[in-house]
């Protein structure tokens, strides 16, 4: 038995030997059809507002190239659908399911319609906030998740988070003692209460452990209303690349923060407090300072201003 691999013409010869010890060839055409078009309607069938979507509709079938058009309803608001069949937001902007039917056509005209559904969701997730981490010291971070969809469920569906730390499946907190350097990236599904679906991406730079972060000066220097001012901190340790904030108290009106190396090819971190002070008074003020490794150090300082 011949079974064609492919559609198209296929011709043979058949040489046949009589019993009268006579033969004879005869010539054949078997002509095989394409197999019928079929659309297919692959998963994910649900998007998240506010994510970018991006699907490759696909046909079984006929004859290639296809063309792909919309025939009935309307694509969720956003998204877009090319001639090559890929669906496309960038990013969805409604939540809704969507009813819609295309149309594919091969390359000899044969056509079939597909009816599909998308399922557009509420965006869920404000940030899972997964920052830096330094190999050896604790580690925590989670997610700012809506309430409103609690219970949740947290899935690592490919890639890793980094050694020595878990997530918990329910309140997507990232937690531990990171052990090993490196730059991981996660790729994590989450599913709220009301079937909501997104999909996140996160980079987790570990890095080595260079020691904490500290002031290297214990005070600052008062200033003059009107008058020029200048002020150094200077910070070491840790991995550099320091992030300064002021959780508490009032820093004086005027003054703005400079960071400059503290001396030529130095790996010391300076903050320079410059301006010219416009308001009198006794400021205390804490400056917190984080390394790059999310190790931080905090450290109390009073700046009086006369006039």
């Amino acid at each position: 038995m011949f079974l064609p691999p492919h559609w198209g013409t296929y011709y043979f010869t058949l040489h046949y030997e009589c019993v009268d010890g006579t033969s004879m060839d005869v010539a054949y055409s078997l002509y095989a059809a394409p197999a019928p078009l079929v659309a297919e309607w692959p998963y994910p069938d649900r998007g998240v507002v506010g994510n970018d979507y991006r699907l490759q509709l696909t046909a079984q079938g006929g004859v290639a190239p296809y063309s792909w058009s919309l025939t009935a309803g309307t694509l969720p608001p956003g998204f877009t659908l090319s001639s090559s069949g890929l669906l496309v937001a960038e990013p969805a902007q409604s939540s809704g399911e969507f009813s819609f039917t295309v149309l594919v056509t091969d390359a000899w005209g044969t056509t079939t319609s597909q009816n599909l559904r998308l399922d557009v969701q509420d965006y869920l997730i404000t940030s899972l906030g997964y920052g830096p981490g330094t190999v050896g010291q604790p580690y925590s971070a989670r997610g700012e998740l809506d309430p409103a969809g609690a219970p949740y469920t947290l899935e690592v569906r490919s890639g890793t988070i980094p050694p020595g730390l878990t997530l918990n499946s329910q309140t997507g907190r990232l937690e531990g003692s990171p052990t090993t350097v490196g730059s991981y990236a996660p790729f994590i599904r989450v599913h709220d209460a009301q079937g909501r679906l997104a999909y996140l991406n996160y980079v987790v730079e570990i890095l080595a452990f260079h020691g904490v972060p500290q002031f290297q000066v214990d005070s600052m220097p008062d200033g003059l209303v009107g008058s020029e001012y200048q002020a150094m901190v200077a910070i070491t340790g840790g991995n550099g690349g320091y992030n300064l904030s002021f959780p508490d108290g009032e820093f004086p009106p005027g003054l703005a923060v400079r960071t400059l190396p503290c001396a030529p090819n130095s790996s010391v971190d300076c903050k320079f407090f410059v301006g010219v002070p416009t308001t009198a008074g006794t400021y205390p003020f804490v400056i917190r300072a984080e390394d790059q490794g999310g190790l931080s150090t905090s450290r109390r300082f009073v700046i009086t201003v006369t006039a």
